[in-house]
């Protein structure tokens, strides 16, 4: 299955980590969509939380990725660090640009119940820049995430 993966995960090392043969396909881009944290609860625990990476629409915009081809066992993975069965976060398809232009459908985990506003944490932020610069993205993207 294709995935979006956004936020700390396009510091592909953390992918790695925890799915070591997971295949990363290219660089993509979700246009008119913007990166934000957000307050969230879950299904199973109405605990109010802070600091959940989710996207939301936003015409002109664009969050910045890695499309990973994972296999069922790596999606069953995925799942369970973003705590899907708790209702934390949940899947959604979304239409992605590759770095030759091409548009590919991937799932990406967003925040099932986002509240209000939050920033992540020092290290949360630190696996985002790791990535961003890694995978070159753009300046005012990496400049975005340093001041998040």
């Amino acid at each position: 299955m294709k995935v979006f993966m956004y936020c700390e995960w396009i510091d592909d090392e953390r992918v790695r980590r925890s799915m070591p043969n997971a295949k990363m396909l290219d660089r993509v881009r979700l246009p008119d969509h913007r990166l934000v944290f957000t307050t969230f609860v879950e299904d199973s625990d109405k605990t109010e939380r802070g600091s959940g990476c989710h996207m939301e629409p936003s015409p002109g915009d664009v969050v910045h990725g890695l499309m990973f081809d994972l296999t069922e066992e790596e999606v069953s993975t995925a799942e369970r660090l973003s705590r899907v069965a708790e209702g934390r976060y949940t899947g959604q398809t979304f239409r992605v640009v590759d770095s030759h232009g091409e548009e590919h459908d991937a799932v990406a985990y967003v925040i099932k119940h986002p509240i209000g506003s939050s920033t992540p944490s020092d290290e949360y932020r630190d696996h985002m820049l790791v990535g961003a610069r890694k995978h070159e993205f753009p300046g005012e993207y990496l400049s975005m995430l340093e001041r998040i």
